[in-house]
């Protein structure tokens, strides 16, 4: 896929840019892409073994560029996006700038696009908005506000006065995009946010779907970063329930730079119910969340009377006793329908196979098709 991504730049309407590519991947495959591309516009670097934080770090270095943005090997740009973002930084100067995108469902036999709401229109979103919504609301409600990188631009300066905070780390673990995001917004007000999808990603192979779905890998990617990075300074001591490893993403990043970040506090109770619904929705889909049930209870267990029963009062339970013996239920239906899960997943193991041979120029071809 990552010759689709580097293509989708490489036709641009707009020419001011240069592509760096940091090749992580523990094969030749993508070197093999990259050879057929001939344009100096084109830094190819070749790591392995790095996290994916520190395989960000070093690409974000190696970056020449007076705006700095993270495109992933699952997301081609349209067409006119560079150019839009061109005329918004040209007009407005903000040190940050981020936009909306659409998702390609590639999950089927036959992908289809999923365009995201917009109205075209340009306003600026002050750094109380984006935290205060981010700490509030299910990170799936607020990815459009938060500039991570994938949907945003960043100038060189902002970069410059994270790498003097943090040296060694210009991206702190665990979630990389969300770290970047936290540590533009501790030295700018906000970002001026273009309401338009300026590119497409693709859903089957992300790393968020994976994770969601607590695919193997994301094992693997557990003993990469260390179970203890993702849950050192929240309460809930669970890898796997990733609002929660975002949340504690958040408290690192404030610790580490401070600046506008200090104010905002993490409210105790919004954050067990944020992580009890995120729960609850990934064992719906036939998810094994027992462990994750658990690991709320026992940290609901530990906080003050107080907390456990405002948390009941937010999940519409009337007592806390009545928590524990739902989240016992659906311990119980979790481990219940786990059988019938297993047996639906072997059965659509040959259809899922035959849609992993699908062209990608079907996301290439949607990009391409909305570009305006």
């Amino acid at each position: 896929m990552i010759g689709y991504a580097v293509r989708s730049v490489l036709d641009q309407t707009f020419g001011d840019f240069e592509i760096v590519i940091v090749d992580n991947d523990d094969t030749d495959a993508t070197f093999q892409v990259i050879r057929q591309f001939d344009d100096p516009r084109l830094r190819y670097f070749r790591t392995g073994g790095l996290s994916m934080s520190d395989n960000w770090d070093y690409g974000c270095r190696q970056a020449r560029g007076e705006y700095l943005n993270v495109q992933a090997d699952k997301h081609v740009l349209k067409k006119r996006a560079l150019e839009r973002i061109y005329q918004v930084v040209e007009r407005q100067r903000h040190e940050i700038v981020s936009w909306r995108n659409d998702v390609f469902n590639d999950l089927g036999d036959r992908g289809y696009l999923i365009r995201a709401k917009r109205t075209g229109q340009e306003r600026f979103i002050s750094i109380g908005e984006i935290v205060t919504t981010f700490l509030t609301q299910t990170h799936a409600r607020t990815q459009h506000l938060t500039p991570r990188g994938y949907n945003s631009a960043t100038h060189r300066l902002v970069i410059n006065k994270i790498a003097e905070r943090s040296p060694n780390h210009l991206i702190l673990p665990v979630s990389p995009d969300y770290t970047l995001c936290f540590a533009q917004l501790a030295f700018c007000d906000g970002t001026l946010h273009i309401d338009e999808s300026l590119f497409v990603a693709a859903i089957r192979d992300s790393n968020g779907r994976l994770f969601k779905l607590k695919d193997i890998s994301t094992h693997s990617y557990i003993e990469d970063v260390g179970a203890q990075m993702i849950y050192d300074r929240v309460l809930i001591k669970s890898p796997t329930i990733i609002c929660s490893g975002i949340f504690n993403d958040f408290l690192r990043a404030r610790h580490v730079f401070k600046g506008n970040l200090t104010p905002y506090e993490l409210d105790p109770t919004t954050y067990f119910v944020l992580c009890y619904e995120e729960v609850l929705e990934r064992a719906s889909t036939g998810v094994d969340m027992t462990e994750e049930l658990e690991a709320i209870q026992a940290a609901l267990l530990l906080q003050p009377r107080n907390i456990q029963t405002a948390f009941g009062k937010n999940v519409r339970t009337l007592r806390f006793e009545s928590i524990l013996e739902n989240i016992k239920k659906q311990a119980y239906r979790i481990a219940s329908t786990r059988k019938k899960y297993k047996i639906r997943r072997e059965s659509n193991a040959t259809s899922q196979n035959s849609a992993r041979q699908l062209p990608f120029d079907n996301i290439l071809e949607a990009a391409r098709a909305d570009d305006t």
